[in-house]
């Protein structure tokens, strides 16, 4: 029998997805099955080049590369159903869900936005091009942020939230980074966080939009052979966690953002280093670790986080997750599936 989650938890996941800077769903009392176990893989849907995937209501938003973005009815959560499709032009890369509206990163093609007042049939609603490669995307109630521009100098783009105008951009072209383009980001205050394809983290100063200014950077070496590369960030208690994918799943203080500091770097998974995508809800985090499937890490110390458990099926790639209620939803590149797992 299905049952909604308990409400002192709803009450909590409510407050995180309030609060938290960079989560990408957007729930009304998701569905829970309390017959499913902690850890196991649910349920599955079948899907060509799957890349990305973010929630809204009872909805899957999954991106599947330069094929289309699949809706999925979640309202069973061992029974997924794919209930419409749509196709936007370009190489789709990240999606942000904010107000009711899908923004779809089309890499070369520029930023798709679609309204979800329907949430099963996504409606097109406008299209910008930002100058250059747009690999994501991030939206504030002041701010919607494009990130990328691989080809050469990273750009980042600030445009009103509400008119899409653009108010201001800010380049990368540190000759010391050899891949300058920007793969995620994450705003805390008048504060981009925003990490390169070389591994770099950058902190950005916005509190004046039209001028852009950056306040300092963050590197991590990696380990011998396996070049950083730094695909997902979120800042949280003045710490923020990287997913890179040469380097581990890392821990920063960024209480003086003048002088990030090193807490931690894990690579303690089963498959060793290889993140993806990281989620921050209280005191765990949930990763993205490619090969390694999902860790899910607990945060509670973050000069000593420690690995509560992970789950990493024969040929699994996760390289990107939402949080659906009790459940990650991982894009799995390896097996060309969503997985749906239960984690709490």
């Amino acid at each position: 029998m299905k049952k909604l989650i308990p409400f002192k938890a709803f009450l909590l996941l409510s407050v995180v997805i309030l609060f938290a800077s960079c989560t990408k769903e957007d729930v009304d009392d998701p569905i829970d099955n309390p017959t499913d176990q902690v850890g196991d893989i649910v349920s599955t849907v079948n899907l060509t080049g799957i890349y990305d995937v973010a929630v809204y209501s009872h909805y899957a938003y999954v991106g599947q590369n330069q094929s289309n973005l699949s809706v999925i009815d979640l309202s069973d959560i061992n029974n997924p159903v794919v209930v419409s499709t749509i196709q936007p032009y370009g190489d789709m890369r990240k999606s942000f869900i904010h107000n009711e509206l899908l923004y779809i990163a089309g890499y070369t093609e520029g930023l798709y936005i679609y309204s979800l007042s329907n949430p099963a049939s996504p409606q097109y609603v406008d299209h910008i091009y930002p100058g250059d490669e747009c690999s994501n995307v991030f939206l504030t109630d002041s701010f919607l942020i494009t990130a990328g521009g691989i080809s050469a100098n990273g750009l980042l783009s600030i445009y009103d939230v509400n008119t899409r105008t653009l108010i201001g951009s800010y380049t990368n072209s540190a000759t010391d980074e050899t891949a300058r383009g920007y793969q995620c980001l994450d705003i805390v205050g008048n504060y981009i966080y925003a990490g390169t394809n070389a591994g770099y983290m950058h902190i950005i100063d916005i509190s004046n939009p039209s001028t852009p200014t950056l306040i300092s950077r963050y590197y991590h070496p990696g380990t011998p052979g396996h070049a950083p590369w730094l695909l997902g960030l979120q800042v949280s208690n003045n710490t923020a966690y990287l997913a890179d994918w040469g380097a581990g799943f890392i821990s920063v203080d960024v209480s003086d953002i003048n002088n990030p500091t090193l807490l931690q770097a894990f690579t303690g998974g089963t498959d060793g280093t290889q993140e993806y995508d990281v989620l921050i809800e209280g005191n765990t985090a949930y990763v993205g670790n490619g090969w390694g499937g999902l860790l899910v890490m607990d945060i509670t110390n973050p000069s000593n986080m420690t690995l509560k458990f992970e789950v990493n099926p024969n040929a699994a790639s996760y390289i990107d997750i939402a949080l659906y209620g009790n459940y990650v939803l991982a894009a799995d590149n390896g097996n060309q599936m969503l997985s749906i797992i239960k984690v709490k």
